[in-house]
Order: structure tokens, then sequence, then C-alpha cells
């Protein structure tokens, strides 16, 4: 029995568009999301005059596995987090730059430099504090560099990631990708 307007009742040609897979293997996805997934980050944009000046975020992430099941299966939930905290434990307390950036190096230091909107910004970092990247450190840049440090990881089955960040609260990005082997 359902209560409220006829209108939103369901007819049954729509219940004979429901379509229920009986393949194999079947495809299916799990997603995983928990609190030991966060990391703290500083980050400069210089293309965004409000962020071109050194600032931080505790980002959350969740990751969606796609791929094709065993026994009903894709990934055991133990063994995808252990990889997931993994990956993600490599991001926290890092400062995430542009490679672009990159002025010059010795052995132990990064030299930083740009001329953004607020003007001349140039800072020496110490090499394992910092996280080079290709691109803006944005966090849909972030996202996609978190899936290819997962993907080579991840069961021969699973053929694509979603990842979530959560940059702060309520935003963020989602990046999904197909894995090629």
């Amino acid at each position: 029995m359902a209560v409220g307007h006829p209108k939103y009742t369901a007819q049954i040609k729509e219940l004979q568009d429901l379509v229920f897979y009986d393949k194999t293997p079947q495809t299916g996805s799990i997603f995983l999301e928990d609190p030991s997934f966060s990391f703290d980050y500083a980050h400069i944009l210089p293309l965004v005059e409000k962020c071109s000046i050194l600032h931080g975020h505790t980002s959350s992430v969740m990751v969606e596995l796609v791929g094709q099941m065993k026994d009903n299966l894709l990934v055991d939930f133990g063994i995808a987090k252990k990889i997931i905290k993994e990956v993600v434990t490599v991001f926290d307390h890092k400062f995430f730059i542009n490679r672009k950036y990159l002025k010059k190096e010795d052995d132990s230091h990064y030299q930083i430099q740009f001329n953004g909107p607020k003007g001349m910004f140039d800072i020496q970092v110490p090499k394992d504090t910092a996280y080079l990247l290709e691109g803006e450190a944005t966090v849909e840049n972030l996202s996609s560099e978190i899936i290819k440090l997962l993907a080579p990881k991840l069961p021969q089955n699973v053929e694509a990631v979603g990842v979530y960040i959560y940059e702060g609260y309520n935003k963020g990005s989602h990046i999904i990708s197909n894995i090629s082997r």
C-alpha cells in the first residue's frame, strides 16, 4: 500500500522497464569512506587570486571501485581499505605545487618561484614535505593523482576507480577513470 498523490505512483509499464542482469562475470562496484582516509595539506593556486597565497585544507576521501565480481565479491573491504590508506597517507601534511613553479633544487630542497596576482612568491621547502604535481594543485588534480597511485596496487578485476575528495566542508571533486593494464 502506498500513500500519496496518484501522479507519483508507478505504472505497470515502468516496472517492466527494470532489468536484472544475470550474466557471469557480473560487474559491480563498492565504495569506501573512512575517517582514516583524510589528509591535511597546503597548496598555492597562482591562477586564482583568492588562493594565490599559501593556505591549507583538511580533505576527506571516498573511493569507488568498479569491476568484475567473482562469487558476488569485487574486492574484500579490508584489502581495499589497506590499499587506499597506504595511498592517502602519502598525501598527508604535504605542500602541493605545480612542477612548473620549480625554479631549482638540491639534494634536500625545492626552490619554488612564481609571479602571481599578489606579487612574487619565492619559497624554499624541504623535498620530503613537498609533492610536485603535473598541473595546478587543485582538488581535481589531487583526485587524479590518487587514482594514478591506486591503480597499480588494485587487483586485476578492478577496471575503474572513482575518487571523491572533499576540500573542507560541502565542496570537492569527483574523478572517475578506467584502469588500463
